[in-house]
């Protein structure tokens, strides 16, 4: 049985709720396993430069097998996550249907973890991989309910760039202790720029270190009171990105790792959009329909095609399929000079078209160019 349009938003809503207060992640988690019938569920956020949990929310993990757990994570976690294949298809799920790879480590997990317990089927969300932090949802399956179905996989699909977003946001803040006291007097406190805009864009408030961004004009800007970006690629984004969170969060658009916006001095920056229309979010600023969020990251490779890829959130494939037809490459071409099946170039091409707005090959080409100017 497929879950509902109305189950979906409103686990999505939980999911943003969870980043003014993390204490609703219990909840937020509890409604994931039953949308897709999952005997247990983990959230983690880890720093990989002190070994610190950032957030380790376990649901209906029996407390007599959690130092089993401990004690093959190591060996199982990162590993299944930064698996070179995974890194390249920027996969959101992986189960045991989608992911059959199963090395000695992992079967050894689930021998002594997961067969005892009667669990049989795991699927994963990889939400943020980077040199100084991972995160990741996970859930276990018992084997009574049989494996994960193909519309339980697809759902889980669905909230993973929700999920990603949501994570990637409260490590930007650091409030892994803030609650709904995440009020507009309180953002001066934060490192990060942090803006309050309305559907349009136009400014609410702002705290002094996203003021200091809008005065050098280099990412962010303000235009008749309407925060905008420095590029066309960046600025139709971020305007979309905060029309539609203004409207239905459930239809934010790209992965949920954010809208590159530039350089800042010699870093990139990065633009993360929080709805605030509906559920405890609703309290920070009363009229506020989003948050924007600017964030500095070491800088990357700036030119007009990556940062054309930033702007959309387009994957390392998806990229290198664009690079090609803007060279003038037909699909056929393209699956030669890139050794893929022309099936494999369509789908990126298809996937292209739905993260720009564009139906055909000429429109999607003339866009980019038009924006790389």
């Amino acid at each position: 049985m497929n879950v509902s349009n109305a189950v979906l938003s409103h686990v999505i809503g939980k999911i943003y709720d969870c980043v003014v207060d993390p204490g609703l992640w219990d909840d937020a988690l509890d409604e994931i396993r039953a949308a897709i019938g999952s005997h247990n569920a983990a959230l983690s956020l880890h720093d990989r430069r002190t070994g610190k949990e950032l957030i380790s929310i376990l649901r209906n993990f029996d407390p007599v097998w959690l130092p089993t757990m401990a004690k093959h994570l190591p060996d199982v976690f990162e590993p299944l996550i930064l698996r070179p294949a995974m890194m390249e298809t920027e996969a959101a799920v992986y189960s045991r249907d989608t992911d059959p790879i199963i090395d000695a480590k992992i079967e050894r997990y689930r021998q002594e973890w997961a067969i005892p317990q009667g669990l049989s089927d795991a699927l994963g969300i990889p939400l943020i991989v980077e040199e100084d932090t991972i995160a990741s949802f996970g859930a276990g399956r018992l084997s009574s309910n049989g494996n994960y179905q193909p519309h339980e996989i697809r759902f889980a699909e669905l909230i993973a760039p929700h999920l990603r977003r949501a994570v990637t946001i409260s490590n930007v803040l650091d409030v892994a202790n803030v609650r709904s006291e995440f009020l507009e007097a309180a953002l001066d406190g934060f490192t990060t720029g942090v803006a309050i805009v309305d559907g349009d864009s136009r400014l609410i408030h702002a705290n002094k270190k996203a003021q200091e961004i809008f005065d050098r004009g280099d990412a962010l800007r303000l235009e008749a009171e309407v925060v905008t970006a420095r590029g066309n690629a960046a600025r139709a984004s971020l305007k979309s990105t905060v029309s539609i969170a203004a409207r239905d969060e459930a239809r934010l658009p790209g992965t949920g790792r954010g809208i590159r916006l530039g350089d800042i001095d010699d870093t990139s920056a990065l633009a993360h959009i929080l709805p605030l229309r509906a559920g405890e979010r609703r309290n920070i600023v009363p009229e506020g329909a989003a948050a924007i969020l600017i964030k500095n990251r070491q800088s990357v490779a700036t030119d007009s095609i990556t940062v054309f890829a930033g702007a959309f959130e387009l994957t390392r494939a998806e990229t290198n399929v664009l690079a090609q037809l803007l060279n003038g490459a037909t699909p056929e071409g393209i699956a030669k000079a890139l050794d893929i099946s022309e099936n494999t170039v369509r789908t990126h091409i298809r996937a292209l078209f739905g993260k720009t707005g564009t139906n055909r090959l000429h429109q999607l080409v003339s866009f980019a160019h038009q924006l790389m100017r």
